[in-house]
């Protein structure tokens, strides 16, 4: 989804700051490996060379799709979303579908897990906070004439507040404590602990439009639900991440993912330099 293409900016900037002898600021240069697995960034973080080096500002890029090419946006506040994998899995006990009363059915009760939480989110998720709990996967059953005795929903959680995050969980394990109850299976609700939200500092933001005026870059006017370990450094330092545009290229993670190289990413780099000269 575009990685050579930020690692191939930084690596210009690099040799740009490299060459400039009036920076007012000293910089560090991050190449970060495992951002689409569990999250390089965290392991950078836990380094220390944030501190070591005295970091007090980061600024990171994502080439992006379905804006113009070689235009950087971002906006103030949350930008991208917290992800989670959730999994709902049921234990029932199988039986002959024609001995069902003998059985306790984890296909339906795998259906009314889905359903209940479906409905938790459409009424409790926090009103104006973009949010979402969907599943794109349900395995259950061996056979068809046979009462499953196992169900398992494969899902994802998108939030762009802690808080929103914790209550999810909560109700989702709420909800598998009521089902227990209600047809006497095993139910359990698991959550991988996933990216912390992007959330731009607002006054690094600010600083940035004042000091670049007619280049600024552009305000989104909400945030995306997708998911960027750039936040476990803002959960270290004030950070701005931003997209740069990369006109009607394929969606992200196609197969066919591509981007003009020419007219986008040197003028990342000019962003870059530009944000090098801020006090």
């Amino acid at each position: 989804c575009g990685h050579d293409g930020h690692t191939a900016m930084v690596l210009a900037l690099g040799e740009l700051a490299a060459k400039c002898e009036n920076l007012p600021r000293n910089v560090l240069l991050i190449f970060q490996p495992a951002e689409e697995t569990q999250g390089g960034a965290k392991g950078i973080c836990e380094t220390g060379v944030l501190e070591k080096y005295r970091v007090d500002r980061v600024f990171g890029f994502h080439l992006w799709p379905g804006l113009p090419a070689g235009t950087v946006w971002t906006r103030p506040g949350a930008m991208m979303a917290k992800n989670s994998e959730i999994n709902v899995i049921i234990e029932g006990k199988s039986a002959h579908i024609t001995r069902s009363e003998q059985g306790i059915d984890a296909l339906w009760i795998g259906c009314e897990a889905l359903r209940c939480i479906r409905d938790m989110e459409a009424a409790e998720l926090p009103a104006g906070e973009p949010g979402l709990v969907k599943f794109g996967r349900m395995v259950s059953g061996t056979v068809r004439n046979a009462v499953s005795s196992h169900t398992e929903l494969q899902g994802t959680v998108r939030v762009f507040s802690m808080d929103t995050f914790h209550r999810i969980v909560r109700r989702c394990r709420e909800i598998a404590e009521d089902l227990e109850q209600e047809y006497g299976c095993k139910a359990r609700a698991e959550f991988s602990e996933g990216y912390l939200p992007v959330v731009n500092d607002p006054a690094l933001v600010e600083t940035v439009c004042q000091a670049l005026g007619k280049d600024a870059p552009g305000m989104l006017e909400k945030p995306d639900m997708t998911a960027e370990d750039f936040s476990f450094y803002q959960d270290r330092v004030p950070g701005m991440f931003c997209f740069l545009g990369v006109g009607a290229a394929p969606a992200l993670h196609a197969a066919e993912f591509d981007f003009d190289d020419e007219a986008v990413l040197p003028r990342g780099v000019a962003f870059f330099q530009k944000l090098l000269m801020i006090p």
